[in-house]
């Protein structure tokens, strides 16, 4: 209705009003015509304002759309990075632990190896003499190298003859 209303045409018609004379129908008939008209313009007015927030608004949504897009982008490599860090931690944890293993293993080879030394001189080889508690093919309950053959797996034989568990290095 108001894309059919030029200027041209608006002009026109308050020509008519103008010429009509006062009291007739054809006068309160055109003035009416003109209010609505006035009243046509300022619709359209608000409609074209309301269309260029409604741009803007969509404009804005946009903007927010596509910011939101960057911040999941952003918190998916936060995540991402937070998991490779917790896993490095992980990593190094299971490492200190190994090594705090493998450090306790190679004492208790050590200690192995010394105990076994140590048995060694203090238990005559072929014979099963004892030094420390003076007994052949065993040992008195006191004896601590008793204990030594227990711990490392060696077994005396009758007559003083020693089997399995540490070799004789």
């Amino acid at each position: 209705m108001g894309a059919s209303l030029t200027p041209d045409r608006l002009a026109e018609l308050c020509r008519i009003a103008a010429e009509t004379k006062p009291g007739t129908n054809e006068r309160r008939v055109i003035e009416t015509a003109l209010a609505l008209l006035d009243r046509i313009e300022r619709l359209e007015a608000d409609n074209y304002n309301l269309d260029s927030e409604n741009y803007e608004l969509y404009r804005r949504i946009e903007r927010l759309e596509a910011k939101l897009a960057r911040q999941r982008v952003a918190l998916r490599r936060l995540q991402a990075a937070v998991e490779r860090r917790n896993s490095q931690e992980r990593i190094e944890a299971l490492w200190y632990k190994l090594s705090d293993e493998k450090r306790l293993l190679d004492r208790i080879e050590a200690l192995e190896a010394m105990l076994l030394h140590l048995y060694q001189d203090t238990v005559v080889p072929g014979t099963g003499y004892c030094n420390r508690c003076g007994m052949t093919g065993g040992h008195d309950e006191w004896c601590a190298m008793a204990a030594v053959e227990k711990l490392l797996g060696i077994e005396v034989k009758g007559d003083g003859e020693e089997e399995g568990g540490a070799s004789d290095a």
